[in-house]
């Protein structure tokens, strides 16, 4: 979130109040609301007393069913951006084949699916026969995770001939471990 769109959000939450809830899975893994929970520790820190924040604890059997659910939610009240749609599946690990029963309809799903995801549907998961590794990646910010999830698409772009995240990651440091040592 930019300082702009904090400002900005800061100002509506003083204006206006909560009008949006914080939405969470499992009554604690939150899925929505992070920039407000932000916002709420600086008013915190100035001084301003807060009334209780709405909080929606998704009914769902797992994160991703909940992941799914709110993504159906924010479809119907929020513009949702081909960009945007890939970072949030990315983060909350739902494949192209989960949104059958989702309607978004900002996004072209096939020209989506065709341009961030290889034909199975998973980005990279599995391709040649390879080694699957889960992991989660701690961000400390927004920013940080836009700018991660922006990094993931240039290097897609940049060896399309790689067909997983750990094979254009394993090309990039390869090219600038060349490139230093070229350099000493």
């Amino acid at each position: 979130m930019s300082r702009a769109d904090f400002d900005k959000l800061k100002r509506s939450i003083l204006t206006y109040g909560w009008v949006a809830p914080v939405f969470v899975w499992n009554k604690v893994e939150i899925l929505d609301g992070h920039g407000r929970l932000r916002v709420l520790g600086e008013l915190l820190k100035q001084g301003y007393t807060i009334d209780p924040i709405p909080v929606v604890d998704i009914d769902a059997n797992s994160r991703k069913e909940a992941a799914q659910i709110l993504l159906q939610i924010n479809s119907n009240f929020q513009k949702v951006t081909d960009d945007g749609l890939y970072e949030y599946m990315s983060a909350m690990e739902i494949q192209a084949e989960d949104l059958e029963n989702v309607s978004l309809p900002e996004v072209n799903l096939e020209r989506f699916i065709k341009h961030f995801f290889k034909e199975g549907g998973e980005e990279g998961r599995g391709a040649g026969g390879g080694y699957n590794i889960s992991y989660t990646i701690p961000f400390d910010n927004e920013e940080q995770q836009t700018f991660f999830f922006r990094w993931i698409r240039w290097l897609k772009k940049r060896y399309p001939d790689c067909e997983t995240i750990a094979g254009r990651l394993v090309k990039a440091i390869g090219v600038q471990m060349e490139q230093d040592k070229d350099g000493e």
